[in-house]
């Protein structure tokens, strides 16, 4: 058996956390309004009919996950669209 597989001896592996993400945590809102009005002519750029998220919704959400700290990953950036009332808020689609 290899030593690279093995694990130290006394250390245990710690699992990852998994952080749920509330409405409440994810800030920078009220800077998207103005910046959603300059990137709307992206909505139709490249048209396609089986595009669910245009490139405006797709900036917006990375703009998002730049101003909230509590977003450290792409997953995390996806749980947070899942969240109806910020969809609402935010006026954009889950990703």
């Amino acid at each position: 058996m290899s030593d690279k597989n093995k694990q130290p001896r006394g250390k245990k592996t710690q699992k990852k956390r998994v952080k749920t993400i509330k409405d409440s945590d994810v800030l920078g809102g009220k800077f998207l309004e103005p910046i959603m009005r300059m990137l709307a002519p992206l909505h139709e750029h490249c048209p396609d009919p089986k595009r669910k998220l245009h490139y405006d919704e797709y900036c917006a959400w990375l703009l998002l996950y730049f101003f909230t700290p509590v977003l450290d990953s792409m997953r995390g950036l996806q749980q947070a669209s899942t969240i109806e009332s910020l969809q609402k808020r935010m006026k954009l689609p889950p990703v």
